[in-house]
């Protein structure tokens, strides 16, 4: 689905946030993967065979809170904002708050994709323009199907990733 440039670009993307935390496993709230929970270089090839990027542009939405989403990104370029809806009180309007920022080499939507289902928060492009990498549930069900000992590693990966953040 990519063109080869882009492709490998992608690929040393996740490859290297991969390594960045993988480097600092173990070190955060006790936790530390063995060599067989661990992501290898096959596995992620393995994720971006299926994944798809995504541009986005200042003040676009990437995920709406409240809505179905089922789906991991991260990020590759560019920076976005987490918001929190609160809601109107006597007002007919809602409106959000930012709630953190999201830059280059992070990853969201976990939560959703681990419960399969609504946002948690909107998340909101900041940049002129964000580039992301976006792997659905359905492909990450189907490699499950055929890679029994993939999810294992997976959760285990964002457990980590999710202990750390």
């Amino acid at each position: 689905p990519f063109p080869p440039h882009t492709a490998i670009s992608l690929a040393q993307a996740f490859v290297s946030s991969r390594r960045r935390n993988r480097n600092s496993q173990g070190s955060h709230h006790g936790l530390e993967a063995s060599a067989s929970q661990r992501l290898t270089e096959s596995d992620w090839g393995l994720f971006l065979a299926g994944a798809q990027q995504r541009k986005y542009k200042r003040g676009e939405y990437i995920l709406v809170e409240g809505k179905p989403t089922q789906a991991l990104f991260q990020i590759v370029q560019g920076s976005l904002n987490v918001e929190l809806r609160l809601q109107g009180g006597g007002s007919a309007v809602d409106s959000a708050v930012v709630v953190g920022k999201r830059g280059a080499g992070d990853m969201f939507g976990e939560t959703s994709l681990l419960k399969a289902g609504n946002a948690t928060a909107s998340i909101v492009c900041e940049s002129e323009e964000a580039t992301l990498i976006c792997i659905e549930g359905a492909h990450l069900e189907r490699l499950f199907e055929t890679h029994p000992k993939l999810p294992g590693r997976f959760f285990a990966y964002l457990a980590q990733y999710q202990a750390r953040r």
